[in-house]
């Protein structure tokens, strides 16, 4: 692999970070990964992009759902997961923004995964896989009324397949 000597710490962090926005979050012209697949690919560059170690302290640090995150539960309804657990990686706190029927909840439900059998999360989603408008804490129910919630486009918050 490559000899990462005169590459600092806080550099190979910085460019690992970098990276992963890049993943998750790039320019228009290109498609954003889900959070799950631009950790694969970070797994892939291991000791010849990154040094190993920082990758793999980076990703333990991320979690496979990292906040803000779009995920498919098994209930077949959306949501984003608002907070992690640093040992229950797997079960974070999520906020559900559809229902089954693929509908946007206003009366979002905030649930820790880790606190309930009956939700759990089947799949990461890439944040250009459905349409919709979020703020930080999740729908941004006060951009919209009833009458937007009957425009075509935003009628179902069904993943792309």
């Amino acid at each position: 692999g490559i000899v990462f000597v005169r590459v600092s710490v806080s550099a190979q962090i910085i460019g690992i970070s970098e990276y992963y926005e890049r993943l998750v979050s790039p320019e228009l012209t290109q498609k954003a990964l889900s959070p799950a697949k631009a950790i694969r690919s970070m797994q892939s560059l291991r000791d010849t992009k990154f040094a190993a170690k920082v990758v793999d302290q980076f990703i333990h640090i991320l979690g496979l759902y990292p906040t803000g995150s779009l995920v498919l539960l098994n209930t077949n309804e959306i949501a984003i997961v608002q907070e992690q657990k640093p040992k229950q990686k797997l079960s974070p706190t999520i906020i559900i923004i559809s229902n089954t029927l693929g509908e946007p909840t206003l009366d979002q439900l905030r649930l820790d995964l880790a606190a309930t059998t009956e939700y759990s999360i089947t799949r990461s989603l890439s944040a250009d896989s459905i349409h919709y408008h979020l703020n930080s804490q999740g729908l941004n129910s006060s951009q919209f009324n009833q009458n937007d919630l009957n425009k075509p486009w935003w009628r179902k918050l069904r993943p792309k397949k």
